[in-house]
């Protein structure tokens, strides 16, 4: 719920931006693994917020585009590794809040949608539901390559440092855009950011050549006293320890 207040935040800011108090239409691009941060944007657009269109951007571990593209909802054999981790995830366990809204919320069919899909692994919707998702939402996936090149244009071109994740959001926004000719630029686009490039590190140095700029208090962690305490394997004399630090603490 916390999520949402995202959407009406950088709304309000785009229109201070544009100088308008006008309730213009908006498009965001969120890089998602579970499904969480963009059913926020869903629920800020049934609370009211003019959103055109969501943009759900996956990785590799794209089960959400696939649906969204092709109205199955089905497990892969494995989940990838790749550069934005925190999206490395097969199934979705926010999506079943989406499709309660999609099926006009009926909990009874909805309850046996899941139970199939936990059983078999797969949950296919016919083309009208597909096509009442994608009123909402479209989607596509992007892989490490393309992540890397994005992270690299965005430092390049505009002098500007993305996670991998952000980058997954802004090179999908790109790829929905050209696919779909949804690329007005009478209606604003926002990809929300994810992480401070320095989160991952590697990631961003294999896209740009050089670590990532550290903010200014993450870079103070570098100058301070290290006390490093080794402990047993012992459970009683760890919880000790702990007590007894936070004691001197107080």
């Amino acid at each position: 719920m916390a999520q949402i207040i995202y959407y009406f935040y950088s709304y309000f800011r785009v229109r201070e931006q544009l100088n308008t108090q006008e309730w213009i239409k908006i498009r965001y691009s969120v890089p998602t693994g579970n499904f969480g941060d963009i059913l926020a944007g869903f629920y800020a657009r049934q609370m009211g917020l003019p959103i055109e269109k969501l943009y759900c951007a996956t990785n590799a571990n794209n089960i959400l585009h696939r649906f969204f593209d092709s109205g199955n909802y089905h497990k892969s054999d494995k989940v990838h590794v790749t550069h934005s981790p925190s999206m490395d995830i097969e199934v979705a366990s926010n999506f079943e809040r989406f499709l309660f809204y999609l099926n006009g919320k009926n909990h009874t069919l909805l309850r046996e949608w899941m139970s199939n899909f936990n059983a078999a692994g797969k949950l296919s919707l016919d083309s009208d539901l597909l096509a009442k998702a994608n009123t909402y939402i479209f989607s596509d996936d992007v892989s490490n390559e393309e992540t890397l090149a994005t992270i690299k244009k965005y430092a390049e071109q505009f002098n500007y440092e993305v996670c991998p994740h952000t980058a997954v959001g802004l090179a999908a926004a790109e790829k929905i855009s050209k696919r779909t000719g949804d690329d007005s630029k009478d209606v604003p686009l926002v990809c929300l950011a994810t992480a401070h490039p320095a989160k991952f590190a590697d990631a961003v140095k294999k896209a740009i050549g050089k670590d990532p700029v550290l903010p200014d208090k993450l870079a103070e962690l570098s100058t301070l006293k290290t006390s490093v305490y080794e402990l047993p394997a012992d459970t009683l004399k760890v919880k000790q320890f702990i007590t007894t630090t936070v004691d001197n603490f107080g």
